[in-house]
């Protein structure tokens, strides 16, 4: 029995920041752990009307592998989170993760319910438990959460920098014309 993770995100396309960050994070854990990726976003190219059925479609199979993958000792799911309504998704993922005991890190990519309390993600927080661990894009952001929902949470730091390629101090840069 090894780690295992389950990782649940919208990857690219479209490609975003959000997109990003989280396929350059399931890429980094790939690298030493055996991950099952799951790809919720919704087709590109949809109609606005059929977004969010696709979208509960795919968040629906997204927990299959939560289920069929239960049998790894040391088992682990990487959500990353939404922000608005989107949190409807992480609450859903986040209840299944917990029914089937798996350890739960929620990655934050959003100020929306730290700026304004949300009662979704209150909601998440009480059925994660203290099993479920935060990672965070800087101390800001975990200041203002902890101060928003009143609660000290376990936490983890990692910068979206962390997914950028360092350039070459010899690496020329463009520079635009003004004409």
């Amino acid at each position: 029995m090894t780690r295992h993770i389950v990782a649940i995100g919208q990857l690219p396309p479209p490609l975003n920041g959000f997109s990003f960050a989280t396929k350059s994070m399931i890429a980094l854990l790939s690298e030493t752990t055996s991950v099952t990726v799951c790809n919720i976003a919704p087709a590109a190219g949809s109609p606005s009307l059929l977004r969010h059925p696709i979208k509960f479609g795919r968040v629906l199979r997204a927990c299959l592998p939560l289920f069929r993958d239960r049998k790894h000792h040391d088992r682990i799911c990487y959500l990353a989170c939404e922000g608005g309504l989107g949190l409807v998704y992480t609450l859903l993922l986040v209840l299944v993760a917990r029914l089937v005991a798996y350890s739960i890190y929620l990655h934050h990519h959003s100020f929306s319910y730290i700026d304004r309390p949300s009662l979704l993600m209150q909601a998440i927080l009480t059925l994660g438990g203290r099993q479920l661990q935060h990672i965070f894009l800087c101390d800001i952001m975990l200041e203002r959460f902890t101060e928003t929902y009143g609660r000290r949470v376990r936490s983890s730091l990692i910068s979206n920098a962390a997914y950028v390629t360092p350039q070459d101090e010899g690496t020329s840069r463009r520079t635009a014309r003004i004409s």
